[in-house]
């Protein structure tokens, strides 16, 4: 009972972070050329098939499960921090290099295992001037 009532509340608190009309604008081309990917690699970082985000692209369908939903809220939001920072070219750059402060790891693979707040926060600290 816990669990269906927290993955509830998760549900709605995800749907009120981005509604359908941003749902629909987030898996634009633009945000997925902006991080440089295909509709394959998009899939991967995603947790589902490439065929998923040209329905979603295509507005034949869009991302109904709360975990896919924070996903791009997530993904969303370090494009417009990365863009604030960097040229698209260099968030590119920035996502694809393996990054001392992450270990030596890129920040795709950190997305890909879920690991979002770290790079937000590199990101944040490079807009603020701080830097890692």
């Amino acid at each position: 009972m816990l669990t269906t009532l927290t993955n509830q509340k998760k549900t709605v608190l995800t749907r009120k972070m981005l509604n359908h009309k941003e749902l629909e604008d987030n898996l634009t081309s633009s945000i997925r050329e902006s991080l440089g990917l295909s509709t394959e690699k998009l899939g991967q970082l995603l947790q589902v098939s490439s065929r998923t985000i040209a329905r979603w692209e295509e507005r034949v369908n869009i991302p109904r499960n709360s975990s896919q939903i924070l996903r791009i809220h997530k993904l969303k939001e370090i494009v417009d921090i990365g863009l604030k920072v960097y040229t698209a070219e260099g968030l590119q750059e920035f996502l694809s290099k393996p990054q001392p402060i992450f270990n030596g790891h890129t920040a795709y693979q950190l997305i890909s295992i879920g690991e979002y707040d770290s790079i937000i926060s590199a990101l944040a600290a490079d807009f603020e001037g701080l830097g890692f």
